[in-house]
């Protein structure tokens, strides 16, 4: 029999983004899983074995098709075009991760500021992705809740005086900061803001360990990675150190990846998926087409007809993930067949759009 080529390989993947979701989402990226070649099972690289049934194993990312013109739009706007939508995650990994990390266990956690995003690498793929809704702006809000401030200056307090474990926030030490709107001077406790902190990472870590835990891989990832944001927080390794134990901590930056005379910004970590997305952006730039992807014009935008009823809450959009299992038959037969679905996301915010 024939061997299996490259091409029959690509058009597997090719023939999942015809997969039928729902009529406002998309596809926007595939990611197989392993491949079961007669009675071999579980097999990553296929091109070259030889054998007649292919079975593939993919997750797919799903998301509202309304996100990407909008997208689409505000570019435009800039004059300028879209060549390729790239997945935050795929981004984010390609600017802070070694081939190492992705084959041995890893898992990323982007602490944004509308939420956190978590994936999983194994085996040189992407196994798991989640998005918990909370992130820098949770924790700006709950400080201006419990210290009695504007969300201004809780931003400022967290980024210049913040902490995520209030044992090291001195007793009796106040930080004095200037409330506009009374016109006189604030006097915020540091173990008052400390605490407020504290909360709110200790429920991001738990979330993320949860999610870790359901994924299947808790065993397998050997250590966990915080980028973006918030991962600046003061003390956050020896807090999560404290949440997962023996696995290994990191707080990772694009700098392996970026020359000396970058600007400095591009050496944090709120920064990782920017660096990122150039990187791909070189990557892709000699194989994709020089036409752009099609332009959507403004009206054809999807918004709430007037006088419909909106939550009013800037609800984020709901993206979503699914796993199938496509049995491909190489004497021409082919079927989508025993799909697995299997929802790793259930929002996101718009910066991770």
């Amino acid at each position: 029999s024939e061997l299996i080529s490259d091409r029959e390989v690509l058009s597997m993947l090719e023939e999942m983004y015809n997969s039928k979701v729902e009529p406002t989402e998309q596809i926007h990226y595939i990611v197989p899983q392993s491949y079961n070649v007669d009675e071999r099972m579980g097999e990553t690289e296929i091109a070259g074995m030889d054998g007649k049934e292919i079975e593939g194993d993919y997750k797919l990312f799903v998301g509202r098709l309304s996100t990407v013109k909008q997208c689409t739009s505000v570019i435009n706007r800039a004059r300028l075009n879209v060549k390729k939508f790239i997945l935050k995650p795929i981004a984010t990994a390609e600017a802070i991760l070694s081939e190492d990390e992705k084959e041995l266990g890893c898992a990323i956690a982007d602490i944004g500021g509308g939420s956190t995003g978590l994936t999983i690498y194994y085996n040189n793929i992407v196994r798991h992705a989640a998005i918990i809704p909370f992130g820098g702006n949770s924790i700006s809000e709950d400080i201006r809740m419990v210290c009695g401030v504007s969300l201004k200056n809780a931003e400022i307090l967290k980024t210049a005086h913040g902490t995520c474990v209030s044992e090291f926030a001195q007793e009796n030490k106040f930080i004095s900061i200037m409330d506009k709107s009374r016109g006189t001077n604030k006097q915020v406790a540091y173990k008052l803001l400390a605490s407020a902190i504290e909360a709110r990472m200790c429920e991001i870590l738990a979330t993320i360990r949860h999610e870790i835990e359901q994924s299947g891989y808790m065993d397998k990832v050997g250590t966990l990675i915080f980028t973006g944001g918030g991962a600046q927080m003061m003390h956050l390794r020896t807090l999560a150190k404290a949440v997962f134990g023996d696995m290994e901590i990191k707080v990772a930056t694009a700098e392996d990846k970026i020359t000396r005379n970058s600007a400095d910004a591009a050496s944090e970590p709120g920064a990782s998926t920017a660096v990122g997305l150039v990187i791909k952006g070189f990557e892709y730039e000699s194989i994709l087409p020089e036409a752009p992807t099609t332009i959507f014009p403004i009206e054809d935008i999807d918004t709430p007809a007037a006088g419909a009823e909106t939550s009013g809450d800037n609800t984020p959009p709901k993206t979503g993930g699914q796993k199938k299992k496509w049995p491909w038959t190489r004497n021409g037969g082919k079927t989508l067949d025993d799909f697995m679905t299997t929802i790793f996301a259930s929002s996101a915010d718009d910066n991770d759009a």
